[in-house]
């Protein structure tokens, strides 16, 4: 197995492309540790991860606070003594057009899509240097290489970030023996797209995307996976689309 005896953090990791990363993370022999700032039941963890459930744990806390990211990946590190990769999954979207963004929208979107990303990154490489190992694999979107399709602007600038940090920091780190890397997905079929899935919107989505469907988590996850493991170690700063052809 591929991830044996490997520290796995999944920042949303409770649902969706985080979800579904944790559960093929754990197929293949990691610990993983997944996170979101609403508590899951252990019963919940259990069903969902069947047979893997013993190597998969829960700690809740809101990755945009730098003092919640510094206790999480703390006691993470206190346990385990390393931590090997780092899914940056964790983000939230909002349909709004421009004049409708107010600045608690724009900050929430901020926070969460590359506050977040930024403040778990810079900690776990405090971590993953003394032993000159780690993957870090940020999630950033198709909205970023264009536009969104659906979102607001606000979306589409901080996922368009996500894909420079991944750019600069992972050109920093490189030498220390750190992969940062960065899928960038299009609409997949999670929660957090249902909503904006109306009939208008199904049928724009039909159309643009050339395999003619949305994505499944389980079809993100799996590439997530090739770039956290050994197979991506030449790849620094780079950007993965997978997007039924959309770009």
């Amino acid at each position: 197995m591929r991830f044996e005896n490997k520290v796995v953090f999944i920042t949303g990791g409770t649902s969706g492309i985080g979800l579904a990363a944790a559960i093929e993370f754990s197929k293949e022999g990691a610990t993983v540790i997944i996170n979101s700032r609403k508590n899951i039941a252990k019963k919940k963890i259990n069903s969902i991860f069947s047979v893997h459930s013993n190597k998969v744990h829960f700690v809740k806390g809101d990755m945009s606070k730098e003092d919640n990211v510094k206790k999480v990946i703390d006691s993470i590190h206190k346990k385990y003594k390393k931590l090997d990769i780092v899914v940056n999954s964790a983000g939230i979207s909002q349909n709004r057009k421009y004049h409708q963004i107010t600045l608690n929208d724009w900050y929430k979107i901020i926070d969460n899509n590359i506050t977040n990303t930024f403040l778990v990154s810079k900690k776990a490489i405090e971590i993953m240097k003394p032993k000159k190992y780690g993957k870090i694999i940020n999630i950033s979107s198709v909205a970023a290489r264009n536009r969104s399709k659906l979102a607001g602007l606000h979306y589409s600038l901080a996922k368009s970030a996500v894909i420079t940090l991944t750019r600069q920091m992972g050109a920093e780190v490189a030498s220390m023996g750190i992969n940062i890397n960065c899928l960038a997905p299009s609409q997949t079929n999670t929660n957090m797209l249902k909503p904006f899935l109306t009939k208008k919107n199904k049928k724009l989505l039909a159309d643009i995307i050339p395999l003619g469907r949305v994505a499944e988590p389980q079809e993100q996850a799996k590439v997530i996976l090739f770039l956290a493991s050994d197979d991506a170690n030449y790849m620094v700063g780079s950007i993965v689309d997978v997007n039924g052809g959309q770009i």
